[in-house]
């Protein structure tokens, strides 16, 4: 979008035999390459909240909470998730595998 704002959106399709075929959608907002924010939703009506903060080139921290909008919400309470990321660099600096949801 311009040098202080980022956008990034990607998609995941999951298949585990004798289950629905899953999708998963999903966005993040970066501000300065500082504070990264974002959205999921998963077909399987789940939504998800997302942020992490980069603590080093090699390091970033993560949270989590995903909950279901689906008629189970009422006995469902929603799951947290504190992330620990370690990145591998290659020969040219970019991550080998990146992935805008972690």
């Amino acid at each position: 979008m311009n040098q202080d704002i980022s956008l990034s959106a990607s998609f995941l399709g999951k298949y585990v035999a004798n289950s629905p075929v899953q999708g998963e959608l999903t966005a993040m907002l970066g501000l300065k390459e500082k504070l990264f924010l974002g959205a999921t939703y998963r077909t399987s009506n789940d939504v998800i909240a997302l942020v992490k903060v980069p603590i080093s080139k090699m390091f970033t921290l993560g949270y989590s909470y995903d909950m279901s909008i689906s008629k189970l919400s009422k006995y469902l309470s929603g799951t947290h998730e504190v992330l620990f990321i370690i990145s591998s660099k290659s020969e040219k600096n970019k991550p080998i595998n990146p992935s805008i949801r972690f």
